[in-house]
This record gives C-alpha cells, sequence and structure tokens, in this order.
C-alpha cells in the first residue's frame, strides 16, 4: 500500500466534536450549569466513540500495509504472509467504524440522560445529608 487513506468524515466528526467541547467551555458562565454538563458529557462521549473509530482504522490500515513488501499497493500471493487475511478483514469489514459518527451520536444521546440522572441523584442525595 502506498499511503494509509484516512476517513474524513471521522477526522471532521472528531475535530468537530473538540470545538464544540472549547466552545463550551469559553462560554461556560453563559450556560445553565445543567445544560453545560449535559452537553460536555455528551460531546465527550461522542468524541470517545469517534476517535476510537478513527484511530482504530488507523492502525488496521498500517497493520495491513506491513504486508506489502514491494509497496506497490497490491499483495502479491508472496506477500500474503500469516496473519494477512486477517488484516485484510479487519480493513474491509469496516461498517461500524464508517457509521461511528451516527451511532456515536445516538449512543451518546441515550447514555448521557443515564449519567446525567445519576449525577444529579448522587448530589441531591449527599445535598440534603449535610
Amino acid at each position: 500500500m502506498n499511503e494509509i487513506t484516512l476517513k474524513y468524515h471521522l477526522l471532521i466528526a472528531s475535530l468537530l466534536s473538540i470545538v464544540i467541547i472549547l466552545v463550551l467551555f469559553y462560554f461556560r458562565n453563559k450556560i445553565n450549569k445543567k445544560s453545560f454538563f449535559f452537553l460536555i458529557l455528551f460531546f465527550s462521549i461522542y468524541l470517545l466513540i469517534v476517535s476510537n473509530a478513527f484511530i482504530t482504522d488507523i492502525y488496521y490500515k498500517y497493520k495491513l500495509s506491513l504486508f506489502d513488501l514491494d509497496k506497490d499497493g497490491s499483495f502479491s500471493t508472496d506477500e500474503q504472509l500469516k496473519g494477512f487475511r486477517e488484516a485484510e478483514y479487519k480493513v474491509t469489514s469496516d461498517l461500524g467504524r464508517n457509521l461511528s459518527f451516527i451511532t456515536g451520536a445516538i449512543f451518546s444521546l441515550l447514555v448521557s440522560p443515564f449519567i446525567f440522572g445519576i449525577v444529579s441523584l448522587y448530589k441531591f442525595w449527599f445535598k440534603k445529608k449535610s
């Protein structure tokens, strides 16, 4: 393989999440504390999911590129060594990584209220005790 190509939709989603988190921290005094916490939680979980998919994709492509001995971008029978099929399968069967920017948003939207509720109950419980 000549080069490792990036999945730009994952890169853009990761960078956009970072920018939104930074903007939220910049305007944190103008936003309600509960809304601020929820939005930071949502975008942090989303960033973890999408950036993990992005980094995993780069890693699998790197592992596959190690099998391209003559660096011509194709794999001859001489280059198909032990572990080649597994590395090729991990690169080509990446629907979950490709759709992580959508499933990450759905998962973050489902998990964030749950975590937010637990933290709110925890704060309420200990506020009442003291």
